[in-house]
């Protein structure tokens, strides 16, 4: 089995990160052979070249903390299954959905199922009159660029 895994550095023993799109590096881990390949996250989207890398690699799971609507579209489009999972390495992560101690979902039919699967929450959204529900989309205080972002805009009535 294979997995994509969003981490916060480049090694097996690394904790899982928060947020998907934050992540610093990125695994496609092989659970069979014990090999694996990181990806650093440079620009804004490379979290989206990650993935389309990841169905080509035949990845069957990614795993990660919270995950963007966007993100979650990208997933679904390539029929990969998620898991929320942070907070461990990457290897107890691993371990944990093989063993089927966390759960793996698939095919999100809605942003609902997504935010009670993923733990996201909603937010409205009025545009041109008309209101909109999605998920919340915010930087990770954790992350660097999280950390930019409160340093740039904090204090400033942002």
């Amino acid at each position: 089995m294979k997995f994509l895994v969003a981490s916060v550095s480049s090694t097996l023993n690394s904790l899982v990160a928060k947020h998907f799109e934050h992540a610093a590096w990125f695994l496609i881990v092989d659970d069979e052979t014990r090999t694996f390949d990181a990806a650093q996250n440079v620009t804004p989207n490379d979290h989206h070249s990650i993935l389309v890398r990841a169905s080509s690699d035949e990845v069957d799971v990614v795993l990660g903390g919270k995950f963007s609507a966007g993100s979650l579209k990208h997933i679904q489009s390539r029929d990969l299954s998620v898991a929320h999972v942070y907070g461990i390495t990457v290897t107890q992560a691993i371990e944990k959905v093989t063993s089927g101690e966390i759960r793996t979902q698939s095919g999100f039919a809605s942003l609902d199922v997504a935010e009670r699967f993923i733990g996201m929450t909603p937010r409205v959204v009025t545009m041109r009159g008309k209101q909109k529900k999605v998920l919340g989309t915010s930087y990770a205080s954790d992350s660097l660029r999280g950390h930019h972002h409160l340093q740039q805009y904090g204090g400033r009535g942002h």
